[in-house]
């Protein structure tokens, strides 16, 4: 077996928390699993309704960004909010 067959069968076999731990060992900033993720949104939800929402905001441009989706983050980042 070649050695990017290994490499894929590791990631393949490792459960979705144990991934997200190994990016956290490797340096990645803002990385969290989906329970993480949602216990946050939680925590914005319970805000007044503009706080709330720019907090989600926040959150959500974080993760993306993290995740490789900045030029897209810096498009949603330039529209006008309605709760501005």
């Amino acid at each position: 077996m070649d050695r990017s067959q290994q490499i894929r069968d590791h990631f393949a076999n490792l459960s979705h928390e144990d991934f997200i731990a190994g990016l956290k060992r490797a340096g990645f900033e803002f990385i969290m699993t989906p329970d993480e993720f949602e216990a946050r949104m939680k925590e914005a939800a319970e805000e007044d309704g503009e706080t709330g929402h720019r907090l989600a905001d926040e959150l959500m441009a974080k993760l993306l960004t993290s995740l490789g989706y900045g030029k897209g983050v810096e498009v949603f980042e330039k529209m006008g909010k309605w709760y501005a």
